[in-house]
C-alpha cells in the first residue's frame, strides 16, 4: 500500500495587519487563530505530516496533530528567508496584488 504523506507550512506573514485600513481588500485578513482553525480540520487527517513553522507555533500544531503521525520542523522564517524578505514586503505592499485575491478565498 502507498501512502501520501502531506507537507505544509505554517508562517506568520502579517496578514492579520492586511486590512481594508492598511489598503488592503477587507476580504483577505487572516488571523493566526483563523490559519489554526483551518488547519485542524486538515489536521485531522491519518496520513504522515511534515509541517514547517516557527517555533512559537510548535505546540499548537503539536497539540491539534496529538497522537498522529507528525514532523515538525521548526524556522526563524525572517532569518532563513531574509535574502528574500526585501521582496517579499515588496510584492506585498504591490497595488495589484493588493487587490488581486479571489473574493471566494
Amino acid at each position: 500500500m502507498t501512502t501520501i504523506t502531506i507537507v505544509t507550512a505554517y508562517f506568520d506573514i502579517g496578514r492579520s495587519h492586511w486590512t481594508s485600513q492598511n489598503g488592503f481588500a477587507p476580504r483577505i485578513e487572516r488571523t493566526t487563530d483563523e490559519y489554526m482553525d483551518w488547519f485542524s480540520n486538515l489536521a485531522q487527517l491519518e496520513n504522515d505530516m511534515v509541517i514547517f513553522t516557527s517555533p512559537d507555533l510548535k505546540s499548537r500544531i503539536e497539540e491539534i496533530r496529538r497522537g498522529k503521525p507528525t514532523t515538525i520542523v521548526t524556522l526563524n522564517f525572517n532569518k532563513k528567508f531574509r535574502h528574500i524578505r526585501s521582496r517579499i514586503a515588496s510584492v506585498q505592499s504591490d497595488v495589484a496584488f493588493k487587490f488581486r485575491t479571489p473574493v471566494e478565498q
